[in-house]
């Protein structure tokens, strides 16, 4: 068996932490050189000065291959990361659902893909992982993560439609990153598809056919994608997939989300080594010891090797954020150092009391801070107040981005908590103080929290599809508009004669020339050149006959004879939302 060994010095772990300046010194290599490994792990930031631990240390040394003797049966090529994108609805899901025969599309709410999802598809023998990405603008987020984590995309363009705006977005991602892709036009099965033209359309936004393998495919009818896929695994055989079974598990956070009984979730791509139960693992200030892992299908292991998605359970202190990377850490102890959780907070974790009390203490002291902070804006009837619950940190990005990236018109969103999880007692009784909506999206409601929302009538609404929440929002501040105000002429008319003098008790003779006139509207004096001599009510109003009629305003002005005199009402009218919420 080959192997490959350089000696590693021995006093490397001798304490808690090295600097990195001394480490490079230790190692006898380059500062920048180690620095640039551990920047680019993007676990947190580092410079030469930085304390770094016994894991990000044995990354280091990974990377450089120090200390280590690899057997070559630990060195494994992984199956490589293909993001399928493209705008939305122009068939990326129906792809997905033809490559692993399943009906994923057809259950996605409102046909249009809400997460991240990731599965593992068998070609010729070979793995090939996949994720898929949502289209709409209001998950760009989503999309960053799925181009900034693959190996490959395949960029499915819909031949009706052509280039559209995620379409140019995913280009704009593929030359950033300098992915290697495959273009897959779709929908040739419909008579209205445009081959030329789509592929003229991408020549004129930068992607060049000529050096970028495409093929035509019909995701419904699943023509043509036996080539896609051959055309995927042959981009992959140029790309360096190998990587280490033994070293330290290491990859990216695709997703957050939490379910009843497990509590925390997130969905996870180890890119080296092999996560196994009771695997400990810092991401950001987060951290985990493994206690359940779920593959794409449900089935729970007791293991994960590196390129292949899975769901982790056991996450303390919080969730990671998606697209960060994770790190493994052989005792508790260094990956809290790691993550910087004050250690304070660990001794109480020991004692369940004192979490309890801390816990509620927190709460309190959180819901009589934004019930302060909403005196005023409770106070301003334009304001809809909201308290935003979803089933992922993907989802609760996208909808914090649609409500507050935009303002209504007159109106004003304020997102008070956004948060993961089912709609529970906590976040009614805080609704109930602040008077806030809740909106939530693919959760549930604890059962608790259900007869406290129907006594206290807390106004609430639950979907699984983004565009219904974006529904029931604007008609909510459609009912807020302020009213509005516009003039309605009712009739006009001439001045016959007008008192010569001073005297106020002399009325007005007028004709009408337009409509009609009655006391119980509002007069207007207007000179020839446009002037207003008078705006108001009338204080002696006499109709003479159809035409004629006798006036006295509380004023005597200085009337002409070619005054004319409009008679108006103020109208009530509905003011229309002007709401643009961009969700392309």
């Amino acid at each position: 068996m080959h192997s490959h060994v350089i000696n590693e010095p021995t006093d490397l772990y001798s304490q808690p932490y090295v600097r990195v300046l001394h480490l490079a010194e230790k190692l006898q290599v380059s500062p920048k050189k180690v620095l640039s490994i551990l920047i680019n792990t993007e676990i947190r930031e580092y410079n030469l000065a930085t304390k770094i631990f016994h894991s990000e240390i044995k990354l280091v040394t990974d990377e450089l291959g120090i200390g280590q003797s690899i057997p070559s049966v630990l060195i494994t090529r992984r199956p490589p990361i293909v993001s399928v994108m493209g705008h939305v609805d122009h068939g990326k899901t129906t792809l997905l659902d033809s490559l692993r025969n399943t009906n994923v599309a057809e259950n996605e709410p409102g046909l249009i893909t809400q997460h991240v999802s990731s599965f593992v598809v068998k070609f010729e023998g070979r793995d090939v992982t996949f994720i898929d990405t949502p289209g709409h603008a209001a998950f760009a987020g989503i999309r960053g993560r799925g181009a900034k984590i693959n190996d490959i995309t395949i960029l499915v363009v819909d031949c009706c439609e052509g280039v559209q705006p995620q379409t140019k977005e995913v280009i704009r991602l593929i030359k950033e990153f300098r992915i290697p892709s495959v273009v897959a036009l779709n929908k040739i099965d419909k008579d209205e598809a445009n081959i030329e033209k789509t592929e003229q359309e991408l020549q004129e936004n930068g992607l060049e056919l000529m050096n970028i393998p495409s093929v035509q495919i019909s995701a419904l009818r699943g023509d043509n994608l036996d080539i896609l896929m051959r055309l995927v695994v042959t981009e992959s055989d140029g790309v360096n997939l190998d990587t280490d079974l033994g070293g330290n598990p290491f990859g990216f956070i695709l997703e957050t989300s939490k379910a009843r009984y497990l509590g925390g979730l997130a969905t996870i791509l180890p890119l080296r080594g092999i996560a196994r139960l009771g695997t400990i693992i810092s991401s950001g200030r987060t951290l985990c010891r493994i206690k359940a892992i779920l593959l794409p299908s449900g089935e729970k292991v007791k293991e994960i090797g590196p390129g292949y998605p899975c769901t982790i359970a056991g996450w303390r202190q919080g969730l990671p954020n998606p697209g960060l990377k994770f790190i493994s850490a052989e005792k508790l102890v260094d990956a809290k150092r790691m993550a910087k959780v004050p250690a304070n907070l660990w001794v109480l974790e020991k004692n369940k009391r004192k979490r309890q009390i801390l816990k509620k203490l927190f709460l309190a002291e959180k819901s009589r801070s934004a019930v302060q902070e909403s005196v005023e804006i409770r106070g301003n009837k334009n304001t809809l107040c909201v308290l935003l619950k979803s089933d992922t940190e993907g989802s609760k990005e996208a909808l914090e981005t649609i409500l507050t990236s935009t303002s209504p018109e007159y109106l004003k969103i304020q997102v008070f908590t956004s948060t993961i999880g089912d709609i529970n007692l906590t976040d009614v009784r805080h609704a109930k103080a602040l008077k806030a909506h809740i909106l939530g999206f693919n959760v549930g409601i604890h059962r608790d929290a259900v007869s406290l929302l129907t006594s206290s009538a807390v106004p609430y609404f639950t979907h699984n599809v983004v565009y219904q929440i974006i529904n029931y929002v604007s008609e909510q501040l459609d009912k807020m508009l302020p009213p509005d105000y516009v003039e309605e002429r009712i009739g006009m008319a001439d001045i016959i004669s007008f008192p010569s003098g001073l005297d106020l008790r002399v009325p007005l003779e007028c004709e009408v020339t337009e409509g009609n006139f009655d006391e119980n509207y509002s007069f207007r004096v207007i000179s020839k050149s446009g002037e207003i001599k008078y705006d108001g009510r009338s204080q002696d109003f006499e109709l003479k006959n159809g035409r004629n009629f006798n006036v006295r305003f509380p004023f005597l002005a200085d009337y002409e004879a070619t005054d004319k005199i409009e008679c108006y009402d103020l109208v009530l009218r509905k003011r229309k939302l002007f709401w643009q919420v961009n969700t392309e």
